[in-house]
């Protein structure tokens, strides 16, 4: 970090990813999110770790698809070293609908392919995109030397380590640290191999509003999960389904050739715009006037930022 140049789009990743994570998804109310000991964690283990996965894929020239096997291997570092979710039945989040799946080698993959790739997304893919529109022209550029990237490799994988291990909620068998890293080394690996498919330097100012309604129906990949469990679908079900969703979308937006930051982004929002929208709906049916206060905020921010990125001319310089 020793160009100053770096320091606004370092700050604005590291910052926005934990509000378009744990607060948008409702998981953390208004008043428990900025206690400063969890705001803190939070910007280490969703921030942080969001800068690093970038850094990762400037080094290794990733494309699209190399930063989303990185975010799943994100997703496997959140839910199943730091939180412990994917190795939970009973207390899982969105417990009615994966709650009752039995755990296989003590995991539950019917949780595992709905919340990694949600974070994948959410907390990897879609932030690297809003910060490369934002400032166009260091979007090639690394933005930590070698001694920030160690101090904050450490502090991200000290901290996980420390939870998986101190966390009172749910004590886990000590051998499923080294099999999720183990896990989240492959998917590193794998993430070399995938197609690249490369943000294009030609912002496409003719798509309109289309991108964003795409990615607000993305909130079918979600949502068809939870109803999918909630039925009580075989877990083998909800991968194909997984599976499914990703490959229409994902072969959409490239026949599209929606390829730039700027429609990307739209996509990203129109899927945080859903996101922000069954908040508050949770809010309402909950009573819960956090999550409804939070729920509106959020729709409001998305709805002006899809306009102003409707109204932009920015896009990546060549460099």
């Amino acid at each position: 970090m020793e160009n100053k140049e770096y320091l606004k789009p370092i700050l604005t990743l590291v910052l926005i990813v934990p509000f378009l994570t744990e607060l948008l998804s409702g998981n953390f109310t208004l008043s428990k999110f900025f206690i400063p000991q969890a705001l803190l964690i939070f910007i280490i283990i969703y921030g942080l770790a969001a800068l690093l996965i970038r850094e990762l894929a400037i080094k290794w020239k990733l494309g699209i698809e190399g930063i989303f096997i990185l975010g799943l291997a994100y997703g496997i570092y959140n839910e199943g070293i730091c939180a412990k979710t994917l190795l939970m039945a009973e207390n899982v989040p969105l417990a009615k609908s994966f709650g009752h799946y039995s755990l296989f080698w003590g995991i539950n993959f019917a949780w595992a392919i709905a919340i990694v790739v949600w974070h994948s997304l959410h907390a990897v893919l879609y932030p690297i995109l809003i910060v490369t529109l934002l400032y166009p022209t260091v979007h090639k550029d690394s933005w930590l030397n070698r001694k920030w990237t160690i101090i904050f490799t450490v502090l991200v994988v000290g901290l996980g380590v420390l939870m998986f291990f101190t966390t009172p909620q749910f004590q886990a068998p000590v051998i499923y640290l080294p099999v999720f890293i183990i896990v989240v080394g492959l998917l590193a690996f794998l993430s070399k191999l995938v197609p690249k498919t490369y943000l294009s330097e030609l912002p496409n100012y003719n798509i309109g509003i289309k991108s964003a309604i795409l990615g607000f129906f993305f909130i079918s990949y979600i949502l068809g999960s939870t109803i999918l469990g909630g039925l009580k679908a075989p877990t083998f079900v909800l991968y194909i389904y997984a599976a499914l969703i990703i490959f229409i979308f994902y072969k959409i937006i490239k026949a599209k050739k929606w390829l730039s930051p700027q429609a990307l982004v739209l996509f990203a929002l129109g899927n945080y715009l859903a996101d922000a929208l069954f908040l508050f709906l949770e809010g309402l049916k909950g009573n819960n006037s956090e999550k409804r206060i939070a729920g509106v905020i959020f729709i409001l921010v998305f709805i002006v930022a899809i306009f102003k990125t409707l109204k932009s001319r920015i896009s990546p310089a060549p460099k």
